[in-house]
């Protein structure tokens, strides 16, 4: 399970419980115009994002938890504006890998939780 609304500050893997530096989201833009799109992109490099696949994003994760907060909020509103899906998930980058190579879906329940 993922905690979406940053109950305080999340620092534990959601599945082996590892002390986590980073998260990630994980996005669908495909309905989304290329204007839109941009916006949405724009806010994952303002919040210093890096692209790792084609649509996964990781984030440091800051030492201030309402930096994150407005991140997540910023990420309902274009989830509510632009009815866009997004995935946040806080992953080890051991699990993350494991992920990856699985092949296991990004949309699965496993990985994460959606935004809404």
């Amino acid at each position: 399970m993922c905690w979406v609304g940053f109950p305080q500050f999340v620092s534990t893997c959601v599945r082996c419980l590892v002390l986590v530096v980073r998260f990630f989201v994980m996005y669908d833009l495909s309905s989304l115009d290329e204007g839109r799109r941009r916006r949405v992109l724009r806010l994952f490099r303002d919040f210093g994002g890096v692209r790792r696949q084609l649509s996964v994003w990781e984030f440091a994760l800051p030492d201030d938890p309402r930096v994150v907060g407005k991140f997540i909020r910023r990420l309902r509103y274009f989830a509510r504006v632009y009815r866009v899906r997004f995935r946040v998930v806080y992953l080890c980058e051991r699990c993350y890998r494991s992920i990856i190579e699985i092949g296991l879906p990004m949309w699965s329940e496993e990985v994460g939780e959606e935004v809404l």
